[in-house]
C-alpha cells in the first residue's frame, strides 16, 4: 500500500511539474514580441543622445566664450555663462532638458590649477505615445582650459 500512494504522489508531481513549464513557456513565448518591439524601437533614445550631444556643445562654446572675454572670479564666470548660455534657450535640446533658473551657480564652479571645472546634473523627460515614458538623467564634469 505505501507502494502505491509512492507512485501516485511522484505521478502528482511529475503531472504539476509539466503543467508548471508548460504554463512558463506559453507566458514567454506570449510576451516575447512584446518586449522585442520595446526593445529594437530606439528612436526614444537616438532623440535624447542628440539632445544630450547638443547641451554639451553648447556648455563648451559658452565656456570657451567666457574664457576669450575673461573673467575675475567664480561669480563673473557664473555670470557670463548663465547670460550666455541663456542665448539658446529656444533650441529643442534645451527645451527636452528644462532648465529652470540658472544652469550654473556658484557651488558647481571651481577655479583651480589654471582649469574651470563646472559639474553639471541634467534630468530630462518625454513621453513616446501611451505607454513610453523616458526619463533621462546624468551628471557631467566639463573641464577647461583658462590658458
Amino acid at each position: 500500500m505505501n507502494r502505491k500512494k509512492a507512485v501516485v504522489d511522484v505521478a502528482i508531481l511529475i503531472f504539476m511539474a509539466i503543467v508548471l513549464s508548460g504554463w512558463a513557456l506559453f507566458t514567454f513565448v506570449s510576451n516575447s514580441g512584446q518586449i522585442e518591439g520595446i526593445v529594437k524601437d530606439s528612436r526614444f533614445l537616438d532623440k535624447i543622445y542628440v539632445n544630450e550631444e547638443m547641451i554639451e556643445f553648447y556648455i563648451f562654446e559658452v565656456m570657451e566664450e567666457v574664457i576669450a572675454e575673461g573673467f575675475s572670479g567664480e561669480d563673473e564666470f557664473v555670470s557670463k555663462f548663465n547670460e550666455g548660455f541663456g542665448r539658446y534657450g529656444d533650441s529643442e535640446a534645451f527645451k527636452f532638458f528644462s532648465f529652470e533658473g540658472d544652469l550654473v551657480k556658484g557651488d558647481n564652479v571651481e577655479i583651480v590649477d589654471g582649469e574651470v571645472r563646472l559639474k553639471i546634473n541634467f534630468r530630462g523627460e518625454e513621453e513616446f505615445g501611451e505607454r513610453i515614458e523616458v526619463v533621462y538623467s546624468f551628471s557631467r564634469v566639463f573641464v577647461r582650459d583658462i590658458n
